[in-house]
């Protein structure tokens, strides 16, 4: 094989693995690791054959001697869509809603470890527990057990307690408590471990935060015999409930802005789509609430279909989804075409795209500085015909200016959903799974590539799998 350049050699071997001819390919790459022990490429082309077969005690070895060649950004870079980045909690588990604490270094998550339900799985249907991962210290700690179906924590903006919604009666009375049961609203101290009530289960809660201040509670609910769900405030000191928008309509995604004067939401209040009736197929419009002068506005029209709307940390834009063209060409727009990713501006209020709807985009949220956006996305560079809606997902950033888009976390051989930025940092966690595995929790740096000691960790923690 010496009369042949490198790119001969490796086209060889990519000729095999496009044919089919996997073992081939496999001894032919192994063939020339023999010659040419320092050939990364190689190594990195072999290792993904064994990961394809799911040989991951194969394709850990294979990464692992990748290491002592001092592999550069790029191929630091295609290890990592085989081995995906630091892992938080298990991939045995189904986890879910990270949320870091205000200082960046602590992970508060749901998971379900058990299959509560008898059913053979772990997965959203069951109990689901709430945990604390300790980024200093790696340590994890069990907040609330799975006796309840726990969902959404989120901390206080000192950081000394969590908020999050717990299912603990069978409000429903189909003989089970689960994710269809009515949550009641929860706040725990994390240094004596004490829980108190802020809403019961008569409501069925969404989303609950705090405010900025730490004094009030933000959440939407179906109050009892309500028909749609309203946003509400809930004062802490008083223990009174505030109207932000009656439940007339139906709402959803409810947050506040950084100095904690502004709430923004989406709410249905059109019959869009001419069916008779105002219901989720409608398209959403995008709301903001002046806590100062107690108003309410429209940002966006619902002449589009607008979604989770969430402020930049310097308070400046709202970013949000929105569906503006029929990218299936199934002769609609609806929930199935590619939502654009857009910024409207609250000192100008003009409003324009970052990321385009040629691409699958979704859980946008920006960066602790406001300079970038991070997102869910998958289908850069590819043909449409060769897209599939419930393909992998991977996370993405761009700036907030629309320029220099980059891939976090491949969509290659991971889906990806939940990303969520640290406030102090350019961490980011996030839910991700591969082939056989549940949703493990992750951790990466979109601005920084893991040392390669950290990359061993990475390899030898993630292909440790049986």
């Amino acid at each position: 094989m010496g009369i042949f350049g490198l790119g001969d050699k490796l086209k060889t071997g990519i000729r095999l693995v496009r044919q089919g001819q996997f073992e081939q390919a496999i001894n032919f790459y192994n063939s020339l690791l023999a010659e040419e022990p320092a050939n990364k490429e190689a190594r990195i082309e072999l290792a993904r054959l064994y990961f394809k077969k799911d040989d991951y005690s194969s394709t850990k070895q294979m990464l692992l001697e990748l290491l002592k060649y001092h592999p550069g950004n790029e191929e630091i870079k295609k290890i990592l869509e085989i081995t995906n980045f630091k892992k938080i909690a298990s991939e045995r588990y189904f986890n879910a809603h990270p949320c870091f604490s205000p200082d960046g270094k602590k992970i508060v998550f749901i998971s379900a470890r058990q299959d509560t339900n008898n059913d053979g799985r772990i997965n959203n249907f069951d109990l689901c527990a709430v945990y604390l991962y300790d980024l200093t210290t790696g340590r994890e700690t069990l907040l609330v057990n799975n006796a309840y179906y726990n969902s959404y924590p989120s901390f206080s903006p000192d950081g000394r307690k969590i908020i999050y919604l717990s299912a603990r009666r069978d409000t429903n009375a189909d003989g089970q408590i689960n994710f269809e049961d009515n949550p009641g609203i929860y706040i725990s101290d994390l240094e004596t471990g004490q829980e108190k009530v802020v809403l019961p289960d008569t409501y069925r809660p969404k989303y609950p935060s705090f405010s900025p201040d730490g004094r009030k509670i933000l959440y939407v609910a179906w109050r009892p015999g309500a028909a749609r769900c309203g946003v509400y405030l809930f004062d802490l000191d008083t223990g009174l409930e505030k109207v932000i928008s009656r439940d007339i309509y139906e709402h959803n995604f409810a947050s506040f802005s950084p100095d904690g004067t502004k709430i923004v939401y989406t709410s249905w209040r059109s019959d869009t789509d001419g069916d008779g009736r105002m219901t989720f197929r409608d398209n959403t419009g995008i709301h903001l609430y002046n806590l100062v002068q107690e108003h309410e506005y429209q940002l966006v029209r619902d002449n589009f279909d607008n979604l989770f709307p969430v402020f930049s940390p310097d308070g400046r834009y709202i970013a949000f989804l929105s569906h503006r063209r029929d990218t299936n060409r199934d002769g609609k727009i609806d929930s199935l075409d590619n939502p654009g990713i857009y910024l409207y501006d609250l000192t100008t209020g003009k409003e324009r795209m970052v990321v385009s709807d040629e691409h699958y985009n979704k859980f946008p949220t920006f960066s602790f500085d406001s300079k970038r956006l991070v997102y869910i996305g998958s289908w850069r560079g590819r043909m449409v015909e060769e897209r599939g809606f419930f393909e992998n997902k991977g996370i993405y950033s761009v700036e907030v200016g629309g320029k220099n888009e980059i891939q976090i976390v491949s969509d290659k051989y991971y889906g990806c959903r939940e990303v969520v930025s640290s406030p102090v940092d350019s961490h980011i966690a996030y839910i991700s799974w591969g082939k056989g595995t549940n949703r493990g929790l992750y951790l990466a740096d979109i601005e920084r590539l893991p040392s390669l000691a950290e990359l061993r960790t990475v390899i030898e923690d993630n292909l440790s799998r049986t």
